[in-house]
């Protein structure tokens, strides 16, 4: 069951690729990835990797509702690779006066791990 208490919903920015079938390909936008990434304990593994999903998330060619998994029984994930592409530092701005540096990367970074 279900036992992370944070979720991230996905927004429409995610699409599927996909033809008709028992497996759908979602492809998760740069932000819907990044929420997933800056969430912590939510993804990091197999052992926190859930899903639900509401009943009209998809229906079947008879124009039939999925059933729908609820919070409190979220499905496991079957299988899971995590992320191992590195950020990428891809500008930044910096500002003498007020002595501030912003750092812009390619994806969510854990701010802790400045070093």
């Amino acid at each position: 069951s279900l036992t992370a208490v944070t979720m991230v919903t996905l927004t429409s920015d995610t699409f599927t690729e996909a033809s008709n079938g028992f497996e759908v390909l979602v492809k998760l936008s740069e932000f819907d990835l990044n929420s997933l990434k800056s969430e912590m304990g939510v993804a990091t593994s197999i052992n926190d990797s859930f899903i639900t999903i509401n009943a009209d998330v998809f229906r079947d060619l008879m124009n039939v509702d999925v059933i729908p998994i609820t919070d409190d029984n979220g499905l496991q994930a079957a299988s899971y690779i995590a992320d191992s592409t590195p950020p990428i530092l891809e500008s930044f701005v910096l500002d003498l006066d007020l002595g501030e540096l912003v750092l812009t990367f390619n994806e969510t970074v854990n701010v802790a791990t400045l070093d």
